[in-house]
This record gives structure tokens, sequence and C-alpha cells, in this order.
């Protein structure tokens, strides 16, 4: 069987496994002994990166996809919905930190909207303190247990890349189902 990546996901947030970077650890040395052309990949909300051994951990991952889906704590609150004991604030300080990653971003019109152009204008900032190497923005693409969200128009969704890759100098792609 063929296959590309190794990725680190599932259902529930990887990164919070106590044994997380022994684990990134192995899986990069096993990768590196049997399948060197292999590529380790992540996909996270983020809240693991609080933990210095999880960030450390990072360097051993070829794409690791970081979620920051909002500009501010009101806002990431409204979004995410997240565990007690996930603060904003601590996420932002932990994405400040480490390197070579990239940002994955939902955005959603509705109640609540991330989408508007005040929730914009604090997300680039935001983007800007944390210095990805590239962000990625998507939207919905399935039914939501909330019907007060929509998905954000493909169209929208390129005027939206556009305005942030302007506005934050980075790279930023838009995607989305053909």
């Amino acid at each position: 069987m063929e296959f590309n990546f190794i990725t680190f996901s599932g259902n529930g947030e990887p990164t919070l496994y106590p044994q997380f970077a022994e684990v990134v650890e192995e899986v990069a040395n096993l990768r590196n002994k049997y399948r060197p052309q292999l590529k380790v990949a992540l996909l996270s909300n983020s809240t693991g990166l609080v933990r210095q051994d999880v960030r450390e951990s990072l360097s051993k991952i070829d794409y690791p996809v970081l979620k920051l889906d909002a500009g501010t704590e009101i806002k990431f609150e409204e979004v995410n919905r997240s565990a007690a004991g996930v603060n904003f604030s601590d996420i932002l300080d932990s994405l400040s930190s480490v390197e070579d990653f990239f940002i994955q971003t939902v955005l959603i019109d509705g109640i609540p909207s991330n989408a508007t152009a005040e929730d914009l204008i604090a997300y680039v900032q935001k983007i800007n303190q944390v210095q990805p190497k590239e962000v990625r923005i998507y939207s919905i693409d399935r039914p939501v247990p909330n019907r007060k969200i929509s998905l954000v128009a493909k169209k929208r969704l390129e005027e939206i890349a556009i305005w942030v890759d302007q506005e934050s100098g980075g790279k930023i792609r838009a995607v989305y189902l053909q």
C-alpha cells in the first residue's frame, strides 16, 4: 500500500495525549528507518501547545497544521465553544513560540460569525503576531448542529484570502470543495 503521510489527527485532540511527544519521537524514528520519504503531519486545534514537550515535538513533524479560528477571546469562545481551562491568550502565546507551522481557520457566517470586517481585522493582527508559514482558510462543507450558522461562499472566501494576504504579507490560501 502506498501513502505519503503519517498524520496525527482523529476524533479528539491528538496533542492532549499525555505521551504525545514520546509517540511523535517514536513515529519519527520508525519513519526515518523504514520509510524516510514519508512526511509526518499533525492536525491540531492548538490546545495542547501549552505544554512545552508538545511544542518541542513539532520540530519532528513536517506539516504541523494548527487551528486559529478567531482574532479575539470573545470570538474564539463563540466559535470554538472550548472546554474549561482552554484560554485564547495561552494558545496565542504558544503559537508565537513555535516556528514552521501552518494555520488552518474555519470561517462561518450567521450567529456566531467570524467573517465580518471587524473579526477579520482582529484575526489579521493575530496572524501577524504568530507568523505561520502559510494560512489556509475554509468554511463548513457539511451540516453542523448549529442551524444559525452557514458557510462562507467560495467567492467571499477567495476575497477574504486576498485581503488577508495583503494585510499580513503572508501566504494564504482559500480551500474549499470543488
